[in-house]
C-alpha cells in the first residue's frame, strides 16, 4: 500500500501564527524522506519548525533560504513504527491583510521517501491550502 503525505486546508488572520501540518498515513518503515514545501511568499512569512514524536531518533534538517519553499530532508537508520500521524509542524505568519478569494496553495513537491532498504516508498501527495480570514 502506498503512503499518503497530505497537508490540511488551514486558515489565519493577518498577523497570527498559523500551523501547517505534514501529515502521513501507511507510513511504516519510512526512513527517509526529502520534500519541498511550496507556499505564497507574499501571504505567508516562514518562522520555525518543530517535528513531532515520530521523529524523535531521526535527523533533520530544514532549509528555508528561499522565501517561497521549505526544504525538508528526514533520515534515520530504522523506520518508523506508527502507521500515521503529524511528521512536522511549520509555523508562517500571515503576513497579508488583503484578502482573497483565493485560497493560496501550500503544495508538496520533488516528494522523495525511503523505506530502511533505502528502497523508495510508493506514495500520494494531498496538498492543501492556506486562506485568509478577516
Amino acid at each position: 500500500e502506498a503512503a499518503t503525505l497530505s497537508i490540511p486546508k488551514v486558515k489565519g488572520k493577518k498577523g497570527e501564527i498559523v500551523p501547517v501540518q505534514v501529515e502521513i498515513r501507511d507510513a511504516q518503515g519510512l526512513a527517509g524522506l526529502k520534500l519541498i514545501l511550496v507556499y505564497n511568499k507574499e501571504v505567508l512569512a516562514y518562522q520555525s519548525y518543530k517535528v513531532s514524536p515520530l521523529l524523535k531518533d531521526k535527523q533533520v534538517v530544514v532549509n528555508s533560504r528561499d522565501p517561497g519553499q521549505l526544504i525538508f530532508v528526514m533520515a534515520g537508520a530504522e523506520g518508523i513504527k506508527e502507521k500515521e500521524g503529524t511528521l512536522v509542524t511549520f509555523d508562517f505568519n500571515a503576513i497579508t491583510a488583503k484578502v482573497s478569494k483565493e485560497a493560496s496553495v501550500l503544495e508538496l513537491v520533488k516528494v522523495e521517501m525511503l523505506d530502511e532498504k533505502i528502497k523508495p516508498v510508493p506514495f500520494t501527495i494531498e496538498n492543501g491550502s492556506f486562506e485568509l480570514s478577516e
